[in-house]
């Protein structure tokens, strides 16, 4: 067993190497609010951290730690957030309406649409935005753990169908930049097994990651992303950049929900990955 002074010094050494950076900082604030509204166990956390040795965490950049850390931390700490398991919460935050969960479009071809139902080689006739597929395979399932918002939510409900920008900007996505390929998949799945987000499921895509929102400070049944088109014109730490509610759900057959479809987004037409963005998202959080 790790001597107790050991985990010390290697929870240290991993604090030390993300404050070098943006994305460590940004990381790190996000931690402290989990522990701050104990969303995370904190007994957990510094044994998950402590058992990252030091020479190992010493060595590596802020990026490559925070890669290193999510098998570390998804393996010992998810699913231990809260979890909304009424039928009342859900539904509160449903609003009665379709869930909207965004994947690559490589993603669906290859795990969700049904060989049977291809034109021109793929399940969308035209690949023309807005277009919508209702077929998929009796076998699909969602990933073992998938984020949603409420559809319901969006500034412009029409455009979550049919503009991947909208899509990847109001959901927070900074990742999915302009040669990405989008599918947005609008069901209701099974309230049973919903969570509240942290920032142990945002790594590796965590650097837009907000684990409270100033407009909803006591929020605990569900999260808030971050818009990227208001991040994109910040100008202080007051401007207002929420987005719409999220969850994260655990894996579901979708023969098991109520699926409207799936809807080709296309590709977004910017980048919003810059590091200069990873500033102006610090001086909010």
């Amino acid at each position: 067993m790790p001597k107790r002074g050991n985990n010390k010094n290697n929870i240290t050494v991993i604090l030390q190497q993300l404050g070098r950076s943006e994305v460590g900082n940004i990381f790190l604030v996000n931690l402290h609010c989990c522990l701050e509204t104990n969303t995370l166990v904190a007994t957990r956390v510094r044994a998950a951290l402590g058992s990252v040795k030091s020479s190992i965490s010493s060595s590596m950049s802020p990026a490559n730690l925070l890669g290193h850390l999510k098998a570390v931390l998804q393996r010992k700490l998810f699913r231990l957030h809260l979890q909304i398991n009424s039928e009342k919460a859900f539904a509160a935050f449903a609003g009665g309406g379709y869930l909207v969960t965004v994947m690559l479009y490589d993603d669906y071809d290859r795990y969700y649409a049904d060989p049977s139902h291809r034109t021109f080689g793929h399940a969308f006739a035209l690949k023309k935005p807005g277009e919508k597929s209702d077929r998929f395979l009796s076998t699909a399932k969602t990933n073992k753990a998938f984020w949603a918002a409420p559809v319901q939510e969006f500034p412009d409900i029409g455009l979550i169908t049919s503009k991947a920008e909208t899509a990847r900007d109001v959901l927070g996505l900074a990742h999915l930049g302009t040669d990405k390929e989008l599918i947005a998949l609008h069901f209701i799945p099974s309230p049973a097994k919903c969570y509240r987000p942290t920032i142990v499921e945002a790594i590796p895509n965590s650097s837009r990651f907000r684990q409270t929102s100033a407009r909803y400070p006591t929020e605990t049944r569900w999260g808030y992303t971050v818009d990227l088109a208001k991040l994109e014109s910040v100008s202080g730490p007051t401007d207002d950049i929420t987005g719409v509610r999220e969850l994260v759900f655990e894996q579901v057959l979708l023969q098991e929900c109520t699926v409207d479809g799936f809807y080709y987004l296309d590709r977004p037409l910017t980048d919003r990955s810059t590091n200069d963005m990873e500033s102006k998202f610090l001086v909010t959080l």
